[in-house]
């Protein structure tokens, strides 16, 4: 769930635990790519800490973005320990060879056509335009996906009720309200 002003409690783990921060200097980019982005997508960081094998963030979103935030920070992080410490991202078991063209269409069991139309009417073009945006996977391009909206509120009534009034009270070119400190 996104919105204007909202506090999230953001932890991210590692597959089975394993260790995600293997030295120093894997923290020391992980908080590169946190400045980063706060400076990309104007979050507020009020605190973070960073296990072995897990992270925790508390942010303030004065935009309602935090699916943006997340996703560059885990890509950017992911490509960067990858890189780093030589793991194969070469994936088997994944939908990504369907939606580059690298299986057998008739053996398809992915709906690849609407995500495709994102990035090209081609579908061609289609998927070479959806691989160069994995391998870039940094998120500093544009992103053809970022107009598309989740429509779900999950809460009780009162909260749902709250959020849907704050959401239909500000006109949409209206300035975000800045949150004193």
């Amino acid at each position: 769930m996104e919105f204007e002003g909202a506090f999230y409690h953001i932890t991210s783990r590692g597959n089975l635990r394993v260790r995600i921060f293997l030295d120093d200097k894997d923290r020391e980019k992980f908080l590169d790519i946190l400045r980063r982005t706060k400076e990309r997508y104007g979050y507020h960081l009020h605190a973070y800490a960073l296990p072995e094998n897990h992270y925790h963030l508390f942010l303030e979103t004065p935009k309602a973005n935090i699916s943006q935030i997340m996703q560059n920070i885990n890509t950017s992080y992911t490509i960067y320990i990858n890189k780093r410490h030589k793991r194969s991202e070469d994936y088997r078991w994944t939908s990504y060879r369907e939606y580059i063209g690298a299986y057998k269409e008739k053996e398809s069991i992915v709906d690849t056509a609407e995500t495709l139309s994102y990035f090209s009417k081609s579908k061609t073009a289609a998927m070479k335009a959806y691989g160069d945006f994995v391998k870039e996977g940094t998120g500093e391009r544009n992103n053809p996906l970022e107009d598309v909206e989740a429509g779900v509120l999950l809460g009780n009534k009162i909260f749902i009720a709250k959020i849907r009034g704050m959401s239909q009270r500000r006109k949409p070119d209206e300035e975000i309200p800045q949150v004193k400190r």
